[in-house]
């Protein structure tokens, strides 16, 4: 998923299907991470939520663009150099 962007980084947040009634109050997903160098995301976080706030959190960083950034203890520049180390980038 390569897009056009000044940007290194966006994010690209999936819902996956849960079936069971004891969740149905819950979405389930993941959010993706992406560099704009990479043909595929280099990291993804796995949510279980309330429904509502999946979709806050969905409205706030679905494609959402930015140069550096630290969700929980994956950070922007750590995961640029795996990018670099592993030549996972388009420009390798």
């Amino acid at each position: 998923m390569k897009r056009k962007t000044n940007k290194k980084w966006f994010f690209n947040i999936v819902e996956e299907a849960m079936f069971s009634k004891k969740w149905k109050n819950y979405a389930g997903g993941r959010i993706e991470i992406w560099h704009k160098d990479c043909p595929y995301d280099v990291d993804e976080i796995r949510l279980i939520l309330p429904r509502r706030l999946f979709e806050r959190v969905r409205e706030v960083l679905d494609f959402q663009e930015c140069d550096k950034f630290q969700i929980g203890d994956i950070f922007s520049e750590e995961l640029e150099r795996f990018i670099k180390t592993k030549k996972l980038s388009h420009r390798a």
